[in-house]
């Protein structure tokens, strides 16, 4: 059995679709800037990205990330420590650590500066998801995270992460880095997937 929309109908599901592209782009367009943003920082590398969704992992589109096998090594990041201290005992500096955060962040801060909205998270474990769940195995090695959401240790870790989202926000309203997102934004919705050749000959163009 076929299912037809009236023409009404059917113009409100375009612009919906239409809408939720766009937020997709920018969301994963805002990745591909902050990896070409950190790339002096930290050395992650990708083959594309997409807009088209993956119905098994959920998504409404993705970086396509080549694993790196880099980590921290121990339980828990020491701030006391400089960065060469942090390097030898950690596996990782204090830079490092942001850029990856901030490079998980940036989907959010991109579709936030398109249109000024922006899913809410709280202090609680079960409030972090997608990109913002990609963080905690960092923030964990940061603070002591706990189940109970208002404990000194999430409200640490939420501030924190807060702190680079909204440095990552800032970043992509300077018209430098605004023009690059916009860019490589509308490749991807024209093209629906790009090669990361592709996205690096957008990003040092505009």
């Amino acid at each position: 059995m076929s299912f037809l929309l009236e023409p009404s109908s059917q113009r409100g599901m375009i612009c919906f679709m239409e809408e939720r592209d766009r937020r997709v782009a920018y969301h994963e367009a805002g990745h591909v800037v902050a990896h070409f943003y950190f790339r002096s920082v930290v050395d992650l590398q990708f083959e594309y990205v997409t807009i088209e969704p993956d119905r098994e992992e959920g998504s409404a589109g993705h970086v396509k990330l080549i694993p790196s096998g880099r980590g921290i090594q121990p339980d828990l990041f020491d701030f006391t420590l400089d960065d060469e201290m942090n390097e030898e005992a950690c596996g990782m500096t204090q830079r490092e650590l942001e850029a990856r955060m901030s490079i998980l962040l940036a989907g959010e801060a991109a579709t936030y500066v398109l249109d000024g909205r922006r899913d809410e998270h709280g202090t609680g474990r079960e409030e972090w998801s997608g990109d913002y769940a990609g963080c905690m195995e960092f923030l964990e090695r940061l603070f002591w995270v706990e189940d109970e959401a208002e404990a000194t240790g999430n409200r640490a870790a939420h501030a924190y992460m807060e702190a680079l989202f909204w440095r990552m926000a800032f970043t992509f309203e300077m018209s430098a880095w605004r023009n690059k997102l916009d860019r490589i934004a509308e490749s991807l919705l024209k093209k629906r997937k790009l090669s990361a050749a592709e996205c690096h000959s957008i990003y040092t163009a505009a």
